[in-house]
């Protein structure tokens, strides 16, 4: 959509009704990419990466083949963002092969990526400076794509992971947040492969320490138990604060410590 065409758009008068809200057309529909589960804006760059694709249903050429293993959709919108060229990143060698017993068995096909998180990279490993990085959130682990030499730094999980989601580096570099989205029904018991974990599904933010890019480590998890079980999904760090989002337990601010270590700071209920 080429939005300036909201600048055309008048007012209905009184107001907004069901029935009478005013309605744009798309400037260009891409038919050779299927469904899929989000897009990573990757500003620097002129990039949108479309992850978690799957092949279109109708007859129509798929523009990347996940079947090959080409996971990540890349659009090139700098020059030209309503009819953008599109190439494609090939994960499913590096990323995701193969299912992480006991407990993440929910593989959609090698190198899916659900979420991720793009950026120029200015932090303490000085190997990559001024590299252009992703960090790919791949349901049994995380990678950390190097956009430049299109190679992968490194993949790493924790123990327990159930389905890696989505995370967010912090601003500095050393420090990377993450939630997974069903760690919280593994514990309260409801998924069978989790049988015997019965403890309460409290919110969980796990932290990496990414000082090193070739060699993430596992800091600790963060288990509010202030708020209600539930499951967290998204959150994002910027400056010393975490937000999080939660499917049952509203929004959370989360003040981050020196440790790295989480303490809730703020949050906005209305789930019951």
């Amino acid at each position: 959509y080429d939005l300036t065409q909201l600048d055309t758009l008048v007012r209905p008068d009184p107001g907004l009704e069901r029935g009478n809200v005013s309605r744009i057309e798309p400037d260009n529909f891409i038919n050779t990419i299927g469904r899929s589960h989000n897009v990573v804006e990757f500003t620097e760059r002129g990039e949108i990466l479309i992850v978690g694709p799957y092949p279109r249903e109708d007859n129509n050429t798929n523009a990347c083949d996940v079947v090959v293993g080409e996971t990540v959709v890349v659009l090139d919108v700098a020059s030209n963002p309503i009819n953008p060229t599109i190439s494609c990143i090939a994960l499913g060698d590096v990323l995701n092969e193969d299912d992480r017993e006991p407990y993440a068995l929910t593989n959609s096909y090698p190198g899916y990526v659900h979420d991720g998180h793009c950026f120029v990279y200015s932090g303490p490993d000085s190997r990559y400076s001024g590299n252009d990085i992703c960090v790919f959130l791949a349901e049994t682990e995380i990678g950390i794509y190097n956009m430049d030499s299109g190679s992968m730094i490194s993949t790493f999980s924790y123990e327990n992971a159930t389905y890696v989601h989505q995370g967010w580096v912090t601003e500095d570099f050393k420090t990377l947040y993450a939630n997974d989205e069903q760690d919280e029904e593994c514990q309260s018991g409801f998924l069978e492969q989790c049988e015997g974990l019965d403890q309460p599904g409290h919110p969980n933010t796990y932290a990496f320490d990414i000082t090193d890019l070739e060699v993430p480590k596992f800091i600790n998890v963060f288990k509010n138990t202030n708020a209600h079980p539930s499951i967290d999904h998204n959150l994002y760090a910027i400056g010393k604060r975490i937000y999080s989002a939660n499917y049952e337990a509203g929004a959370w601010v989360y003040a981050i410590q020196e440790s790295r270590e989480l303490k809730d700071l703020a949050f906005f209920d209305i789930s019951n």
